[in-house]
């Protein structure tokens, strides 16, 4: 898993490498009409839109899990207090030997009907 993750890192890495490498014009940017624009090369705006989008993205995610990593916490409080509770009941059943043998009680006949 770890050589994928570093093939896929290396991979993209050279796509975005000649991406720039293709994409040197300068263009006009500007985000809003009361501050002059900026001049910046295409590269360098596609990429930082791809980026924002990225993080926006992972934010997103992130928010959207919440409620998931919420009731992962309650199950493992849960988990820590069941745990408890059955060691307090061990120790008390070790403590009280409230164990009763069973009795070979005869079962109950079946009649049968002809």
């Amino acid at each position: 898993m770890n050589i994928f993750r570093w093939f896929v890192t290396f991979v993209v890495s050279i796509f975005a490498l000649l991406f720039s490498i293709s994409n040197l014009e300068v263009v006009g940017v500007q985000i809003t009409p009361f501050h002059p624009g900026y001049d910046l090369p295409l590269y360098a705006v596609i990429l930082a839109t791809l980026s924002l989008g990225f993080f926006w993205g992972g934010v997103m995610v992130w928010f959207n899990g919440s409620q998931t990593r919420k009731d992962l916490r309650q199950a493992k409080k849960d988990v820590k207090r069941l745990e408890k509770d059955l060691d307090e009941a061990r120790k008390l059943d070790e403590t009280s030997n409230a164990i009763t043998p069973v009795t070979n009680t005869p079962l109950p006949t079946l009649k049968s009907h002809k």
